[in-house]
């Protein structure tokens, strides 16, 4: 189900880059005919939201309560553009994003206890097309958190889904302007709890094993930035 995200921008450590003339004349049909990515397209925002063991989560994370939803003063459907695709590595989406100049501007975690009782929590890095200074406080870790993303990227591949969303600012909506929003679920690590790789063996389509002894697990698809296109690759 497509869904409409309403992000509290006031939340950020940066005010939102106020481009007056692309936010007054981009219309939707427009926008899809610019360069959605990086420093002159229409995402300013893009959120990656990791679900798994809060366990797994470093404690230099800081916790932030989920807030309850608010009614939205207008209501504006997304657009879903990664359909949800299991055992997705995200390394080089991540290097994608860096190498178009976003920059991480916040990460926070919510802890929630799920069906069965276990304790999970969704981990929100956000990076960001910015050109304001950052708080001190948020610098001062933003080291340790880049180097937790990237650790997130790397171990483990995911089911992945995403969606294109407008993009609202104090509840109003900022017209031409959208979030890019990724979902991460269903973690399947490439290392144990030692570091050491995670070994399979390799099968056919009938489920026969191929091979002499198991291999290291890695991804066989990826999700990449193609031009003004995110989707799921071939590795």
């Amino acid at each position: 189900m497509i869904y409409l995200l309403c992000y509290n921008l006031n939340i950020l450590h940066f005010p939102l880059r106020k481009d007056k003339a692309m936010a007054e004349k981009a219309t939707e049909e427009q926008a899809e005919k610019k360069s959605l990515f990086g420093k002159t397209g229409v995402i300013p925002l893009v959120i990656l939201q990791f679900r798994m063991l809060l366990s797994l989560v470093s404690d230099f994370i800081p916790e932030r309560e989920k807030k309850p939803a608010v009614a939205k003063p207008q209501q504006v459907p997304g657009r879903q553009i990664v359909q949800p695709t299991k055992s997705v590595g995200l390394n080089e989406f991540v290097k994608d994003l860096f190498s178009m100049g976003y920059e991480l501007v916040d990460c926070h975690h919510s802890p929630y206890e799920d069906d069965s009782g276990r304790q999970m929590t969704v981990v929100r890095f956000i990076l960001a097309i910015r050109d304001h200074e950052l708080a001190p406080e948020f610098l001062a870790k933003r080291n340790q958190l880049l180097g937790e993303l990237e650790r997130y990227a790397k171990e483990a591949m995911w089911q992945v889904q995403g969606h294109m969303n407008a993009l609202f600012r104090n509840y109003e909506l900022v017209s031409g302007l959208y979030i890019i929003s990724l979902d991460a679920n269903s973690r399947e690590a490439f290392v144990d709890g030692n570091g050491k790789p995670i070994l399979r063996w390799q099968k056919d389509e009938g489920g026969k094993r191929i091979g002499t002894e198991p291999v290291p697990l890695t991804a066989k698809k990826f999700l990449r930035i193609n031009g003004n296109t995110i989707g799921v690759y071939n590795a």
